[in-house]
């Protein structure tokens, strides 16, 4: 289970290697792990670019273009992987995406207990767990706001 300083690693390198690529396929190898509120992700995600990275949390958020976001809930054994096409794919990968600049992000979890949501911007609070979160770990808070 990743932690916040590793996920905080995670989210600056997306925003260095992943932003400004735009998906030109999409393919879901294990349906178990997918949570689509936004319909079928291969036709709906083709062509949006990615935007921005952040994390909630040990939650990484991926915003696309068109007011759509990816959030993984990782679980235990879940994780991304920003790799060459021509890297072998792992039996753990769950859904992968070409991507214009020549890479795959690529979704894995040995166990698929992890989840992947693909989500309206407005959707957001509908991704169990997102909102309920206190005050992130790495966040300025005093021993007031601690106790509390």
């Amino acid at each position: 289970m990743p932690k916040a300083p590793e996920m905080e690693l995670v989210k600056d390198y997306l925003a260095q290697n992943l932003l400004g690529n735009e998906v030109t396929e999409a393919h879901v190898l294990k349906p178990s792990v997918l949570r689509s509120l936004r319909g079928d992700i291969h036709d709906d995600t083709i062509g949006r670019r990615f935007t921005k990275s952040t994390r909630r949390g040990k939650f990484p958020l991926l915003e696309l273009s068109g007011e759509r976001a990816i959030v993984i809930n990782q679980k235990l054994a879940g994780g991304l992987q920003f790799c060459p096409p021509k890297q072998r794919v792992l039996k753990r990968t769950c859904i992968l995406s070409d991507l214009s600049g020549g890479s795959q992000l690529r979704y894995t979890d040995d166990r698929r207990m992890g989840m992947f949501y693909y989500v309206s911007n407005h959707q957001l609070n509908e991704v169990p767990g997102l909102d309920d979160q206190g005050p992130d770990v790495l966040d300025d808070i005093d021993l007031e706001d601690f106790k509390s």
